[in-house]
Formats: structure tokens, C-alpha cells, sequence
């Protein structure tokens, strides 16, 4: 796929979560293609409402992207934690790594049959980087 033709379907996609009135909390899918990644969690006639429910969401959904979509949306205060992508950037860099290598480890736990022994002592992947671990699930997206 195009990095233009990604770029168009991103987009196409924030579109349809965005609604003219009020305010979606939205959550992103990281497994998915672009454009098929965003998902409605909940619409909320105040902003404070739907930040109310972002801190609800991420509680019980700690990885999981989530941001307040709506047309007023950039007119107002969003809290800063809406705006995070992956990570909490209020904590220090190794912690943030180790939340990297758990999030990879989940993939290839969920997607691609591994266990968690593999990544404990004696294991297959004991050791094994996240920038290693990224390389294998590339290797296995291209058929390797």
C-alpha cells in the first residue's frame, strides 16, 4: 500500500469517527490495518464527560490509545492524557521500553502462537530485544 493511499485511509477513518455534535471517545486498534483501527468506545455531549470516560477506559485498557474525536474538540481543553498515543511520556524512558517490549510480547503471545514460557529463562526468545522481537514479526508478516 501507497504511503498516500495509507494516508488517505487514515484519514477517511478519523472522519468517520468524528462526530458533527459533541464529542467520541475513540480507541485505536493497533493490530489493524490503517484505516480500519479506530473504534467508538462511547458519545458525550461535554468534553469533560468524554475525558471522564477516557480516565474510566484507561483504567481497564492501560495499552490501548484512546482520544476524544469532535468538531469542537480542538476549540477546547483536552486533557493531556487523551493526547498520548502509546505511551505515558510522563515516566521515565526505561519504563516506557519496558512498556514497548510487553506490548511485543502480547502481539506475539496473541498473534503468532507463542507463550509466555518462551520469553522466560531457558526460553526461545529469552533475551531477545524488542527491536529483535519487531524483526521476527516482520519476518512472519513477509511469509520468511
Amino acid at each position: 500500500m501507497s504511503e498516500g493511499n495509507m494516508l488517505d485511509k487514515i484519514l477517511e477513518a478519523k472522519k468517520r469517527v468524528t462526530p458533527e455534535q459533541g464529542f467520541n471517545v475513540v480507541g485505536i486498534d493497533t493490530y489493524e490495518r490503517p484505516g480500519e483501527e479506530p473504534f467508538v468506545i462511547g458519545h458525550y455531549d461535554t468534553v469533560e464527560e468524554a475525558n471522564a470516560m477516557v480516565t474510566a477506559y484507561k483504567q481497564s485498557y492501560p495499552d490501548t490509545p484512546v482520544y476524544v474525536y469532535g468538531v469542537q474538540a480542538a476549540e477546547q481543553e483536552v486533557q493531556k492524557s487523551v493526547l498520548q498515543k502509546f505511551h505515558d511520556f510522563t515516566v521515565p524512558i526505561v519504563q516506557r521500553d519496558t512498556q514497548t517490549y510487553e506490548r511485543i510480547q502480547r502481539v506475539l503471545i496473541a498473534r503468532h502462537g507463542y507463550e509466555e514460557a518462551d520469553f522466560e529463562k531457558d526460553g526461545e526468545l529469552y533475551g531477545w530485544s524488542a527491536n529483535e522481537l519487531l524483526d521476527l514479526i516482520l519476518e512472519d508478516l513477509r511469509g520468511k
